[in-house]
């Protein structure tokens, strides 16, 4: 139903801050660090816009559910007092192309794990979901496009 391929990312340090609460209400948070690397020249032409989602919706109330909004840096960069870095390992993923309304991606979600992972053979590592937007971050389009990246074992 939805593009799959395995293949190997190099990993990645982001530039992030903290969001609680509601998936989908994350558009501030992408804001305000985007903002905040811009005024410390982290977020330069070539910085991609990352989402990390470290808690299942369906499983965990709103309002505990923990995500991270940022953009890439360089590694090593200074983020200053409110960025937080988070560091993307090198590995091989299951990448799931998306395209499509922002609240659609929620159905590529339980179709990776409730249809491809199941017939994968494969298992996911411990290590949080992630998304790498496929525009300039300081875009937001209709449609979304982005790669949904699954750390494997």
């Amino acid at each position: 139903m939805y593009p799959i391929t395995i293949d190997s990312f190099s990993g990645t340090s982001l530039a992030v801050l903290l969001h609680h609460g509601c998936y989908h209400e994350i558009g501030p948070v992408f804001e305000r660090a985007l903002t905040l690397a811009t005024e410390r020249g982290l977020a330069g032409k070539n910085a991609q816009g990352y989402g990390v989602y470290f808690d299942d919706p369906e499983k965990v109330p709103v309002a505990k559910l923990r995500s991270l909004a940022g953009v890439s840096v360089a590694p090593g960069a200074y983020l200053g007092g409110k960025l937080q870095r988070f560091e993307i390992p090198a590995g091989q993923y299951a990448i799931l192309d998306y395209a499509g309304p922002a609240a659609g991606v929620i159905k590529a979600y339980q179709w990776l794990f409730a249809e491809w992972l199941p017939a994968s053979g494969r298992e996911p590592a411990a290590f949080p979901l992630f998304e790498q937007y496929l525009y300039d971050p300081r875009a937001r389009p209709e449609p979304l496009r982005a790669r949904l990246f699954m750390l494997l074992k």
